[in-house]
């Protein structure tokens, strides 16, 4: 057996500034020279990558963002396909395993392919985040700052998706927060206001000489009745009209 044979390195390997290093090792693969005491450099091994099976949807796949949960544990790839079946996935490093958050896929999801997330792929997605509610409810943010160039008002709003009700969809076809056909209003960051009420004339109501138009509404009591009697609901619902009502004249 031949003596264990013992190297010291003088130097790091820096590939970077100069493509030949004198007294260096230029070819060494998967290692790295690191100093641990300050004085003599020690070669570490580096950890090389996994292959994780996964099947992405047909069609051209690119990786247009991600980013590390380092709380859960997991890491989020945001998958441009171009035939607009985007994807959102979710790789546990415990598990090992990935799984789908969301596939814009019509088939899944009963709204058109690629209407959901409406990746791009030119607009790189660096504005993302995962929150907290509880231990149990990670909420996944992000944004790709997309203004379509010949029409400023289509956009891609800020999004948010809750991660575990976002799987159970795509597993099921529905989940407590997230039903089928998908709207894209579910994920929206930013909501719409609600549209203006409309009003409809219903009975109107004589009370003691004061006259009222109302409609099915909120019940409330009338103030001028007189303090002996017992107060009378009125469903009562405020009206604004173009033009005044008719009264009915005692």
């Amino acid at each position: 057996m031949s003596a264990q044979q013992k190297r010291l390195f003088s130097k790091a390997l820096n590939s970077d500034d100069a493509a030949e290093v004198n007294d260096g090792f230029p070819f060494i693969l998967n290692c790295r020279i690191l100093s641990t005491d300050g004085n003599d450099l020690n070669v570490t091994t580096v950890n090389g990558t996994t292959s994780i099976p996964y099947n992405l949807p047909s069609g051209n796949n690119t990786c247009i963002g991600s980013y590390e949960d380092e709380e859960g544990r997991t890491v989020y790839g945001m998958i441009f396909n171009d035939t607009g079946k985007h994807s959102i996935l979710q790789y546990n490093e415990v598990t090992q395993r990935i799984t789908p958050v969301f596939i814009d896929d019509n088939a899944l999801t009963g709204a058109p392919t690629g209407s959901i997330l409406n990746f791009q792929l030119d607009y790189l997605i660096t504005g993302i985040k995962v929150v907290y509610l509880d231990s149990q409810t990670p909420l996944l943010y992000w944004t790709d700052n997309y203004i379509n160039p010949t029409d400023n008002t289509v956009y891609n709003q800020p999004k948010k998706i809750n991660i575990n009700q976002g799987i159970l969809f795509i597993q099921n076809g529905t989940s407590d927060q997230y039903t089928n056909p998908f709207q894209q209003s579910f994920i929206w960051r930013i909501k719409t206001p609600p549209p203006p009420p409309t009003y409809e004339w219903s009975a109107l109501y004589s009370i003691n000489d004061h006259y009222v138009q109302a409609q099915v509404g909120t019940s409330l009591n009338f103030p001028f009745l007189e303090s002996s009697a017992a107060p009378t609901p009125v469903d009562f619902t405020i009206v604004i009209l173009d033009t005044p009502p008719q009264w009915v004249t005692p």
